[in-house]
């Protein structure tokens, strides 16, 4: 996994492998193209919420979970060039908990989306 340097402004969309996470990302890609913002795509792994930490058991989770989690990531950066083609998109990947995901990257955003929230109330923060 890589760090990302998320600039200030971008729009940040947080994603879950569901339907509901498909229909926000689609509408969040075409708010930043429209805005000429970036786009930053968050899946949370939460790795310890949902395994403890026994080193030994996240040592044999951890690599698949990150696996799924590019792949997530890869499909969305997809969908989102194919809503918006010119987007600028960055793809983040943490091990903890969603709303600490999220909320590290919420003071500098333009705009964050929820996984699986209702379009069009998804706009959670907005500076």
């Amino acid at each position: 996994m890589r760090i990302v340097e998320v600039p200030a402004g971008t729009v940040v969309v947080e994603l879950e492998d569901d339907e509901a996470s498909w229909s926000t990302l689609s509408w969040a890609a075409e708010r930043a193209a429209r805005a000429g913002r970036d786009l930053t795509l968050v899946h949370a792994l939460a790795v310890e919420e949902r395994f403890g930490t026994d080193p030994w058991v996240l040592l044999e989770v951890v690599g698949s979970l990150a696996d799924a989690g590019q792949e997530l990531l890869a499909a969305a950066r997809h969908e989102a060039r194919r809503v918006a083609p010119t987007l600028r998109i960055r793809e983040v990947l943490r091990l903890v908990d969603r709303k600490t995901a999220i909320d590290a990257l919420a003071a500098t955003a333009a705009e964050v989306f929820r996984a699986g929230t209702k379009v069009p109330s998804v706009a959670v923060v907005s500076h």
